[in-house]
């Protein structure tokens, strides 16, 4: 990596290839959002009746512990209706089921839509989404109430309202890429382009969703958070910093990690803080992480604070990552490996989960995340000074990417106990981490000689325009061939 000057200002300023990227997210999403079936995106059932709730009753219906999943019960008359009568229930997850469409199709939903009651919008149960807090839901009930029309008018207005937010991430993977290379634009185009083809993201944001806020809410704060330990502190970047980081955990529980990079970043620039010697400032940075690591743990188990119970986490750590120990405890886990998680659900899976790539696409991806994992490691090493001058921002990213997966993690743990079936960790879940994913694949390549990284950076745009276009055909054959 090279080193940006810390005296130089240089304004942002949209770039031609940034606005490249900037068109291709804008089309990729208008394709996703009117080509998928209204509510075929995950759980987008209850995050319309969420935001719906807001909008009719003017009343945020947040509770602790959401409804159950998937009950056509508990979502609005209207919703119902639409659900049945244009063949969209029937259509979750069932891959011989297509939607009904044809202008029959469609009196027959008008007219049923037509006899509903006063209530027929209003009238709603709480779901699992109402577990989740309300920022992302007051934004989408506030498109919701200023668009009316009908049921399909709305939800699709609601779709395509995350087109903004998905073009800040784009747009902030961009300035934090800017701030780690410098003027090495192609390095900066080929992280953002990381972020801005990738599919599933893509492919999510064209449903209705509290992720893309929080995936546009931590590429900000991780590039606020770059940028003050790059720059300085600035009252402005302090404050706008704080409000991302209390926004996002007001979007989703997952934004709560989003608080440890900005917690270090903050720490990092505070001015008593560079008079410490740096031996002493890691020791103390490596003890606060082991403490706060116990109570994370402690936090997991709910339990009293004693070793044995921290064990069992630490042992399901263990083995979702490294080989099985003779003398652990069996994992609360039936063969779910980091492939499944970082790779299939990643980039190979869509939709209710029954859409996926070509078994080959999904080994080819993991080949390249071991070749990745393995070139990132060499670079650091080749290039080991740079690493040195950039090791405040590099400490910001990892602890962003190692808060949030943990935090997953502990979540994913208590659901493992009931469910040993299902990872938790979807792929979706990890949207957030993909800036980070976009410097690391521009940093490996970076470290290669010039026309090297030419052609490894082409063959990793083309690979990505290509799973884009393999996603969206996957789809297209799942709901309409």
């Amino acid at each position: 990596m090279s080193v940006p000057a810390t005296t130089r200002k240089r304004p942002f300023r949209v770039q031609p290839a940034l606005l490249a990227l900037l068109i291709v997210a804008t089309v990729e999403l208008a394709a996703w959002s009117i080509a998928v079936p209204a509510l075929q995106e995950p759980d987008e059932d209850s995050h319309f009746s969420y935001a719906q709730a807001i909008a009719e009753r003017a009343e945020i219906p947040w509770q602790r512990s959401g409804g159950p999943r998937g009950v056509l019960d508990a979502v609005s008359p209207e919703q119902q209706v639409a659900s049945v009568s244009a063949g969209l229930q029937p259509l979750l997850a069932n891959l011989a089921a297509r939607p009904l469409w044809t202008e029959p199709d469609e009196r027959v939903w008008r007219a049923h839509d037509a006899a509903l009651g006063p209530n027929a919008r209003s009238s709603i149960e709480p779901s699992s989404a109402f577990a989740n807090p309300p920022a992302a839901y007051l934004y989408d009930a506030a498109v919701h109430a200023a668009v009316g029309g009908s049921f399909f008018d709305r939800l699709f207005a609601m779709r395509w309202a995350n087109l903004p937010l998905l073009l800040v991430m784009v747009a902030a993977t961009w300035v934090l890429a800017r701030d780690l290379f410098g003027d090495r634009q192609s390095a900066v185009v080929l992280a953002t382009a990381v972020v801005a083809l990738q599919p599933l993201l893509t492919s999510v944001a064209g449903g209705v969703t509290p992720d893309v806020l929080l995936c546009a809410l931590f590429a900000v704060g991780l590039a606020l958070s770059v940028r003050i330990v790059s720059r300085g502190p600035t009252t402005g970047r302090l404050v706008a910093l704080g409000l991302v980081s209390l926004l996002a955990p007001l979007t989703h529980g997952r934004g709560l990690a989003l608080l440890v990079p900005a917690g270090l970043a903050f720490l990092l620039s505070w001015p008593p803080l560079r008079r410490i010697p740096r031996p002493a400032l890691a020791a103390g940075v490596g003890f606060a992480a082991l403490v706060v690591g116990a109570l994370a743990l402690r936090y997991a188990e709910r339990g009293g604070p004693t070793l044995s119970d921290t064990r069992a986490v630490g042992s399901y750590l263990w083995q979702f990552y490294l080989p099985e120990l003779p003398w652990l405890n069996p994992p609360p886990f039936e063969g779910w490996t980091v492939r499944d998680v970082y790779v299939d659900r990643l980039y190979g899976t869509f939709g209710q989960l029954e859409i996926t790539l070509p078994g080959w696409v999904t080994d080819a991806l993991a080949a390249a995340g071991l070749v990745l994992a393995a070139g990132l490691l060499a670079a650091a090493v080749v290039r080991r000074d740079a690493l040195r001058r950039l090791i405040k921002p590099i400490a910001v990213l990892v602890a962003a990417a190692v808060s949030a997966i943990l935090l997953l993690h502990l979540q994913a743990y208590h659901s493992l106990l009931v469910d040993p079936g299902d990872p938790v960790i979807t792929g979706r879940y990890l949207l957030p981490l993909l800036p980070v994913l976009g410097i690391a694949v521009a940093a490996t390549l970076q470290a290669l000689p010039r026309r090297a990284f030419a052609v490894a950076g082409g063959g990793v745009l083309a690979a990505a325009v290509l799973l884009q276009f393999a996603a969206l055909g996957a789809m297209l054959t799942r709901f309409y061939a």
